[in-house]
Order: C-alpha cells, then sequence, then structure tokens
C-alpha cells in the first residue's frame, strides 16, 4: 500500500542466533534433524523470531504454536540479547 511503512524486524536477521546458552532450547539428535527446538518440543526457536519479525506478537506466537506466553517471550529476549551483541561484529 503506497504511504503505509513496511514494518522492519525487531531482530538484526543477518545475525543468525547461536542457541546453544539459551536454557529454553536444545538440540536433541533425530529430533526434527538436530535444529534447536524448545526445551522437550518439536517448536524450532527460529520459528519463534521468524513470526515475530513477520508481525505477530508475542500473544499469537504463543496461541498458535500452544505453547506458554513466557517462552515465548523469553526465546525473543534471548534472540534480541544475542544478536544486539553480535549485530556489530558481523558488519565489520
Amino acid at each position: 500500500m503506497p504511504g503505509t511503512p513496511k514494518r522492519l524486524p525487531v531482530f538484526d536477521d543477518t545475525v543468525g542466533v547461536d542457541w546453544s546458552e539459551c536454557p529454553l532450547v536444545e538440540r536433541v539428535a533425530g529430533r526434527v534433524s538436530g535444529v534447536p527446538t524448545l526445551r522437550d518440543s518439536r517448536l524450532p526457536a527460529d520459528s519463534i523470531v521468524s513470526n515475530f519479525d513477520a508481525g505477530e506478537s508475542p500473544e499469537e506466537i504463543a496461541d498458535m504454536y500452544e505453547v506458554p506466553i513466557d517462552l515465548v517471550r523469553g526465546v525473543l529476549d534471548y534472540a534480541s540479547q544475542y544478536r544486539g551483541q553480535h549485530a556489530s561484529s558481523s558488519r565489520s
């Protein structure tokens, strides 16, 4: 729509997230091909971030995937902090 500003991603999407230090996320061989998922689930952590960047609210994401809102917020907080700390080094 002309005149409507495009929503920019909240996160610097040029920086991937290393989920290895996030206590809410785990990698299990044989589960979702080893992709980092929420603990005890098959939901990829990156799906939460991607949906948020696409304009979904944390509440909508929690409802969509039927996970507690505190887990969604925790993953988003971790990703935001990680990307914020690593964004400048990726542009060098």
